[in-house]
C-alpha cells in the first residue's frame, strides 16, 4: 500500500508545474495555439525587431507571425501520407518550420482552435526568438507556401522523430523562454500545462461567426490531422 501511494505522489508532481520566474513574466502577448494534433507559436509582429533576427520572416507585413516546426516532407505535403508519417515516426528526418502572417489578433483568426495567451518579459521574449531563429537553416529561403495566411515553409537545421515533435518543439522554446512546461508529445499534454499560465480567463472565443481565411484554414487542419491521428500514434505533425 506504501508503494502505491509513493507512486500516486510521484504521479501528481509530475504534473504538476511550477510557476515561470520573475525574469520571464512581462507584458509581451505570446500564444500558442492548438490546431488538432499540432501546436504553433504565434507573435505580434509589432514586438520583433526584424532588422536583428534576421532568421525570422515577416510575411508581408503581417500584423501576427505564427511559426510552427515539423517533418519537411509530412507536414507541408497536402493530405494525409502514410509513407511520410510512417518515415518521420520511425526515423529521424529533415524538418521544417511553417510561417505564417495574418491580421486579426489569434483568438479571432483561430476562432476554432485552442489560443492560449501568456505574457512575457523582453529578456524571456527575446530569448524565444533566439530559440525559433536558430532552428532556421541559414540563408534557406521558401521551399513551399504556407498552409494558412500569408507565409511559406523554410528548412530548419534540426531533425524531427518520435520524441521530438512539434509540441516538443514548442515546450522547448517557452522553456527557453522562462516558462517551466515539460516536453509532451501531444497538444492536449502541452496545453494542459500552460494553462496554468494563461493570461486569459479560459473559455469560448467571443466571435459569434468564424471569419474566413486563415481561421477556416486551420479549422480545416485541425480536422485532418485528429482523422489521421490514430495511423500517426503518437506523431503529432
Amino acid at each position: 500500500m506504501r508503494c502505491v501511494w509513493v507512486w500516486a505522489l510521484l504521479l501528481l508532481a509530475g504534473c504538476a508545474s511550477p510557476p515561470p520566474p520573475p525574469e520571464a513574466r512581462g507584458d509581451i502577448p505570446v500564444h500558442v495555439v492548438a490546431h488538432g494534433w499540432h501546436t504553433g507559436i504565434a507573435l505580434r509582429a509589432s514586438d520583433i525587431d526584424f532588422a536583428r533576427w534576421r532568421a525570422l520572416p515577416h510575411p508581408a507585413g503581417a500584423r501576427h507571425v505564427e511559426v510552427g516546426w515539423g517533418d519537411r516532407d509530412y507536414y507541408p505535403a497536402p493530405g494525409f501520407n502514410l509513407w511520410y508519417g510512417f518515415k518521420a515516426l520511425f526515423w529521424p528526418t529533415p524538418s521544417v518550420l511553417h510561417v505564417a502572417g495574418f491580421d486579426e489578433p489569434p483568438r479571432r483568426a483561430f476562432p476554432e482552435s485552442e489560443v492560449i495567451e501568456l505574457r512575457l518579459s523582453r529578456t524571456g521574449f527575446e530569448r524565444l526568438l533566439a530559440y525559433i531563429a536558430s532552428s532556421f537553416e541559414p540563408g534557406a529561403g521558401p521551399i513551399a507556401p504556407s498552409l494558412y495566411g500569408r507565409g511559406g515553409f523554410y528548412p530548419s537545421r534540426e531533425q524531427f522523430h518520435l520524441f521530438k515533435t512539434c509540441n516538443v518543439w514548442v515546450a522547448g522554446a517557452l522553456r527557453e523562454a522562462g516558462i517551466e512546461v515539460r516536453p509532451s508529445l501531444t497538444p492536449a499534454g502541452l496545453m494542459r500545462q500552460l494553462r496554468q499560465f494563461s493570461a486569459q480567463a479560459p473559455g469560448p472565443p467571443e466571435w459569434p461567426q468564424a471569419p474566413q481565411g486563415a481561421g477556416a484554414a486551420a479549422s480545416a487542419l485541425g480536422e485532418a490531422n485528429t482523422e489521421s491521428v490514430l495511423s500517426r500514434s503518437a506523431l503529432s505533425q
